[in-house]
């Protein structure tokens, strides 16, 4: 993915690489954000509802639990990676979308009431340093969710 490849390169830049990963970022947590409100959607959830979860990901990723199983969803994640991208060792029992989601929650999420900074990922202080989530794993959950391979509860 893109932000991987950026993180490889030598890019100087203006001498921070965090600029040029945000807006990778910030898209993949739209991406995310959209994703899950859809599924929402589709199971009934109404549009009153869904403004309550605002822009936090593990807010509307926790709501879909009726009807998403989350461990299995976990476990789909980890099989649809290693399919892809066998070669890559952080795709284990150790890196879970949940974990990732929260990465990119940090940065993504408006919250200027918690930390005095909105939209993280699209203003980035480039004094500071920001967790990078492993987006692959968030990439392969997301395409599982759109292509509808999810497992429902019962």
């Amino acid at each position: 993915m893109a932000v991987e490849a950026l993180a490889a390169s030598t890019f100087s830049g203006n001498g921070n690489g965090g600029f040029v990963g945000a807006p990778l970022m910030h898209n993949l947590g739209l991406a995310a954000e959209l994703t899950f409100k859809t599924l929402l959607l589709q199971n009934g959830f109404g549009l009153k509802s869904l403004r309550k979860f605002g822009h936090d990901l593990l807010l509307n990723y926790n709501a879909t639990a009726p009807f998403l199983d989350q461990t299995a969803f976990e476990a789909q994640i980890v099989k649809e990676a290693q399919k892809h991208q066998p070669d890559q060792p952080i795709f284990d029992r150790r890196t879970s979308f949940t974990e990732e989601l929260k990465t990119l929650n940090v940065s993504y999420y408006e919250n200027s009431e918690r930390d005095g900074h909105r939209f993280l990922t699209r203003y980035p202080d480039l004094t500071k340093t920001r967790p990078i989530c492993h987006t692959a794993i968030i990439h392969h959950g997301l395409v599982l969710i759109l292509d509808n391979k999810i497992v429902q509860t019962q």
